[in-house]
């Protein structure tokens, strides 16, 4: 946990009691919250295939990937577990699990939930819940979101970004276009 401590008077000068100055400073630092299902983290990229990736979303639907030492702002569940998307996928659509994906354990699991708690940078209106088999999963710009499953659900951890190869499961962004029509 950190305080937020702006200049004043030529001094950091952490802020009183109540006030939330800090909010969404650089779009990546937001009041602690304990209900937070989505959260943004920066951190460097490591696929399964050991090596590092950065992604550039402009001018393309879902992020392309380059060979690159560089963090990235990206995606994670409340715990800092990476969230991704199906390049495939349509407008709330999700066309990769089955129903026997659900009944075990996947390599790529849907994130299960229905609460939409958000921090100040995004906008709550473009993240959606979609039923897969009876399950709520969430969706942002009508894409679903997955975990891999290899990352073995640890924080930081972000090896589906080149399975099976770089641009396939794409990290969930900001960046994001609207997911394409059914």
């Amino acid at each position: 946990m950190y305080y937020y401590a702006p200049v004043s008077g030529g001094t950091n000068t952490p802020e009183v009691a109540g006030l939330t100055g800090g909010e969404a400073f650089g779009g990546v630092w937001f009041v602690a919250k304990p209900d937070y299902t989505i959260m943004l983290t920066r951190a460097q990229l490591v696929g399964k295939d050991t090596k590092k990736y950065t992604f550039d979303t402009t001018g393309t639907p879902t992020p392309t990937y380059t060979e690159n030492n560089g963090k990235s702002i990206y995606f994670t569940d409340a715990k800092g577990v990476t969230l991704y998307i199906f390049r495939p996928d349509k407008q709330n659509k999700n066309t990769y699990t089955s129903a026997t994906d659900l009944a075990k354990n996947a390599v790529w699991p849907i994130y299960e939930m229905d609460k939409i708690v958000v921090p100040s940078a995004l906008d709550k209106s473009l993240f959606g819940v979609i039923d897969v088999f009876g399950k709520k999963q969430l969706t942002y710009k009508g894409w679903p979101l997955y975990y891999f499953g290899e990352d073995a659900m640890a924080m930081g951890a972000n090896k589906g970004v080149s399975v099976p190869g770089p641009g396939i499961w794409p990290v969930a962004t900001r960046g994001l276009r609207l997911a394409p029509a059914q």
